[in-house]
């Protein structure tokens, strides 16, 4: 049987089930972190909402009306990516503070907003990172650490408490790669991340007709 391809790169859907636009946004931050840093490590996750329209953990929201409520729920994956990268710069004023030694890092992101059986929506992200800052995923109970920034953001975008976010987070059995520019392997490794994210750019359980976005990545 015939594989699925885009541009010569596996899929994990035939040309019929993936949107073309998407496969292109997914390729683009993959070649920017590529193109900056010498080695990159990207983690898949998926960002899930509370179950009872955010009023279970947006207290201080309760008053207002449900259009403003609904416009911060369409916003959360910007608010997402704003609080890691403000944590990103805490870290690193905090490692300057100390004199400990501190690698940059442009984050590097692709997201998709998708809804199934559930009534609110749910994201699937991927982080394009400095391998050099972040190489493993960590604990979540370890300030500090990759998955404590991502439960933390979350929090932040939620208006909620970290414990509780970080049960709305799931990561998959293939959440964490490696890309080594310099490696006889890149090559594979750049095929198996884009086959994994290839799932992002499905037609099912997307929205397109709500007037907001369905994917979103970094400029640069």
């Amino acid at each position: 049987m015939k594989k699925s391809t885009y541009q010569g790169l596996p899929t994990l859907g035939s040309s019929y089930e993936l949107n073309n636009d998407h496969l292109d946004t997914i390729r683009i931050p993959i070649d920017n972190a590529i193109d900056e840093y010498p080695r990159v490590f990207a983690v898949r996750f998926e960002l899930r909402q509370p179950r009872s329209v955010l009023t279970d953990c947006l207290s201080r929201d309760e008053i207002i009306g449900n259009e403003a409520l609904g416009i911060r729920r369409i916003d959360l994956a910007t608010r997402f990516v704003q609080s890691f990268k403000a944590k990103l710069k805490a870290h690193e004023r905090k490692a300057r503070r100390e004199k400990k030694r501190f690698y940059p890092c442009t984050v590097r992101y692709v997201w998709v907003r998708e809804r199934d059986t559930s009534d609110n929506d749910h994201y699937h992200f991927v982080l394009l990172l400095n391998r050099d800052c972040f190489w493993r995923l960590g604990s979540s109970k370890k300030v500090g650490s990759l998955a404590w920034t991502i439960a933390s953001a979350w929090a932040s975008a939620l208006n909620c408490d970290i414990d509780y976010a970080s049960t709305l987070v799931d990561y998959p059995p293939n959440r964490c790669y490696a890309l080594e520019r310099n490696s006889h392997e890149i090559i594979e490794q750049y095929k198996n991340l884009f086959f994994r994210l290839s799932y992002f750019a499905k037609y099912a359980t997307k929205h397109y007709d709500e007037g907001h976005r369905c994917i979103g990545r970094s400029i640069r």
